[in-house]
């Protein structure tokens, strides 16, 4: 595995991301953008890599945190995003501090279609503020 360097964080140059580089990534961009206000962004648990492409995986995760946060400079925007290891596949959460974040029109459907493009899943649980979606764990096929 090799690493380059991009400016902000190492990237891994191969397939299967490392959550927490882009993460950092993420949290960074998104900071500078909403300055000055600084949205709690953050992983809030070791995710294994999954098989899919870095860039990929951090466009979907940008999206789904940016719909999280609605609009950054509100009181008490967040994005919580977490994941679970169920055996083959990585199980991400995304969750908001608002109700309906995920229901409120906001498309997501570029997300939506790099899970289909990478036979995973993405769905929004009943209440809209948290969505998830699963990829197979980097190294298994």
């Amino acid at each position: 595995m090799r690493k380059r360097h991009n400016g902000h964080a190492a990237v891994i140059e191969r397939r299967g991301a490392d959550v927490e580089l882009l993460m950092e990534e993420i949290r960074s961009e998104i900071h500078d953008r909403a300055w000055p206000s600084r949205p709690d962004v953050r992983l809030v648990t070791h995710v294994p890599p999954v098989d899919l492409e870095p860039t990929e995986l951090k466009e979907l995760l940008t999206d789904l945190v940016w719909a999280s946060l609605g609009d950054p400079q509100a009181i008490g925007a967040k994005a919580l995003v977490s994941g679970r290891d169920d055996g083959t596949t990585v199980i991400f959460s995304v969750v908001s501090g608002r109700e309906h974040a995920f229901n409120n029109g906001y498309d997501i459907g570029k997300a939506r279609a790099i899970a289909a493009k990478n036979h995973g899943r993405l769905w929004v649980d009943q209440s809209g503020s948290t969505v998830y979606t699963s990829f197979q764990k980097s190294g298994r096929h």
